[in-house]
């Protein structure tokens, strides 16, 4: 008798799916994953291992990672066990939901493998004694904490009245599955489709890896506030798919804090604030941080390496795609200091950052990169943490640190040393991302190897505040240059950035080098060839950019000596009129006289940022 393959199909599919649930979801995800993706590779030529690059930019494997990434994250979903769902949620199938808005009591903490979805609903507060009393802190200050998980996911919350909105803590990945894109993707931590208005801060990563930030709208309302805040040895996070970041700014609500909790040596006021954050600590943030969430005290340390030249505990290795960040054309005036005035994107000490695609309008500098070094051998000064004298535990800055209110009396803090360090940005790309003033600065760089590469970039400047002085030992002090659009600051920009097929309009100053960093000035730096038989000591390349619609086409310092060629390989940039070379009357210092320390050998005669290798246009018959 004919015997039909139909059963024996759905048997073994039966059998399977048992096989599921006595192994565990996890593990099996895995193994289906990697037979899906085996099958992949076959299909599409991929090989089926992989290395350890995964910021590889081929196009194809970018694509088929993708995908990988996608069925192994449905798989997951699908064998997650029956979720545990904390109060105020209910579970929903293989969810946690709000059925209606909850008013939380405490921040609502998610263990690994939730995935938590609103439905739209509202999380908030506890009503305020004082309705809209700015000045009095929320209670809970946190609506969502998450504290060492994998595989959460947040989608389709509202999340307002908080100083935070969700608060990540403590997720670190090992070398094993950082070489693993699968698994990766797997336990990767997914915060996506939330509106959250906040305070100070709607979403924080303080060490926290593998982490997917997308399709959000988030809004803050503290002057110094932050959007989004990775830093403390954060890696692997992905800051993409259009989150909508600005401020609502309220000029009587001025002090945000780092974390949740009370004023402290080890948490206090933040002074410069940003859309997104990414780097292992602000020029003004302590080296340790101390937070009360849920009546609990988490501490988080910086590294003491004094060089980030070895790199491994620090930020790392972030991208930040295809946002969407704008700010009020006129802010909140709160004084003559103007320290309303917020960042776009700011990566202090950042490694490796990836930013391109996003959108940037009327930030102050709509993209920062800094560093935190001085001179050798002393660098610049930083506390370190001690102890308390009746808990070794608890680390401090101060006194108050081990006195917290509520948490008892903890002795005196012993033991604070203080290091010079020499901390660098290294390696970050800023590509392709459509900058709107008015801005201090469109991209200002003091990093090392930065990339800035076909950005477009349209003015006007803001009046610039005034210039901090500085005084260095044995060495004259330069008039600081007013910045440009494009800024270059300091020994490590001048001597190593590369700025590349940038569209530059509209801006008063179009780039503007200073030569001095916190005491460091650049050297002769000859490692590129600009036009023969010249001499040039700017180690930065900065060619095939067209700059139009300035009154200064470069600013200097006043002390700007470096013999520096604006030219790579015989190609120049194009600057603003056609037939026109780089006019020696438009390089000036801060006092308006011309600086011929900096001059352009190749200029186009037209515009070359986008135009195709092999179809420049000729040099300007200046030439």
């Amino acid at each position: 008798m004919k015997t039909s393959i139909l059963p024996q199909s759905i048997l073994f599919g039966f059998f399977t799916f048992l096989v599921c649930l006595i192994f565990g979801a996890a593990g099996i995800a895995e193994k289906a994953a990697g037979h899906i993706a085996h099958a992949a590779s076959i299909t599409t030529g991929r090989p089926d291992e992989f290395s350890n690059n995964l910021l590889d930019d081929d196009p194809v494997r970018k694509a088929w990672l993708a995908q990988a990434d996608s069925v192994t994250a449905q798989i997951a979903r699908l064998l997650r066990p029956a979720p545990s769902c904390p109060p105020p949620t209910t579970a929903s199938g293989m969810q946690c939901v709000l059925m209606g808005d909850a008013t939380l009591t405490a921040a609502l903490v998610l263990p690994s493998k939730t995935v938590l979805n609103c439905q739209n609903h509202k999380l908030l507060p506890q009503p305020l004694s004082i309705p809209k009393d700015i000045f009095k802190k929320p209670d809970p200050e946190v609506a969502i904490f998450l504290n060492g998980v994998s595989s959460v996911e947040i989608e389709n919350c509202d999340i307002e009245g908080f100083d935070f909105g969700i608060f990540a803590i403590n997720s670190k990945v090992g070398s094993t599955i950082r070489a693993n894109p699968r698994l990766l993707a797997n336990l990767r931590n997914r915060i996506h489709d939330n509106t959250i208005s906040v305070r100070y801060t709607p979403i924080s990563l303080l060490t926290v890896d593998n982490t997917e930030i997308s399709h959000n709208t988030l809004t803050f309302n503290a002057i110094g506030g932050r959007g989004i805040v990775v830093e403390r040895d954060s890696d692997l996070n992905i800051i993409n798919g259009k989150n909508t970041i600005t401020a609502q700014f309220n000029a009587k609500l001025i002090g945000p804090f780092s974390v949740p909790g009370p004023s402290l040596p080890s948490n206090p006021v933040v002074t410069t604030g940003a859309a997104v954050f990414v780097g292992q600590i602000g020029g003004n943030e302590p080296t340790l941080l101390s937070a009360v969430i849920n009546g609990q005290v988490f501490q988080f340390t910086t590294t003491e390496d004094t060089s980030t030249e070895p790199g491994t505990n620090f930020t790392e290795g972030n991208r930040v795609e295809d946002n969407i960040i704008t700010f009020p054309k006129s802010p909140a005036k709160i004084g003559p200091k103007r320290t309303d005035l917020t960042d776009g994107i700011s990566l202090p000490v950042a490694q490796g950052t990836h930013i391109s695609g996003n959108t940037i309008t009327h930030a102050a500098n709509s993209v920062r990169v800094g560093i935190q070094t001085g001179p050798q051998p002393t660098g610049t000064p930083r506390k370190f943490p001690g102890t308390c004298t009746l808990d070794q535990s608890r680390r401090c800055l101060g006194d108050a640190d081990c006195n917290i209110a509520g948490f008892g009396k903890l002795g005196t803090c012993t033991g604070t040393h203080t290091k010079g360090v020499f901390w660098l940005s290294n390696d970050n790309t800023i590509e392709s991302n459509t900058i709107t003033g008015p801005f201090l600065s469109g991209i200002v760089l003091a990093g090392k190897d930065t990339k800035v590469i076909s950005n477009e970039i349209a003015g006007p400047l803001m009046p610039p505040p005034p210039a901090p002085s500085t005084t260095c030992a044995m060495k004259p002090t330069p008039t600081p240059a007013p910045l440009g659009a494009i800024t270059l600051v300091g020994p490590h920009a001048l001597e190593t950035a590369t700025i590349t097929r940038n569209i530059v309009k509209d801006a008063s100053i179009a780039l503007s080098l200073q030569s001095m960093f916190s005491c460091l000035v650049p050297s002769c730096i000859s490692n590129h060839t600009s036009c023969p038989d010249t001499t040039n000591c700017l180690g930065a390349q900065i060619s095939l950019n067209d700059f139009m619609g300035y009154n200064i086409a470069v600013q200097t310092d006043d002390g700007y000596d470096l013999t520096s060629v604006l030219t790579v390989n015989g190609q120049g940039n194009f600057w603003g009129l056609i037939g026109n070379c780089l006019d020696p009357n438009k390089v000036q210092k801060p006092n308006g006289t011309a600086n011929p320390a900096v001059t352009d050998c190749a200029a186009f005669s037209g515009p070359v940022a986008r135009a195709a290798i092999g179809a420049f246009p000729p040099l300007s018959p200046c030439q």
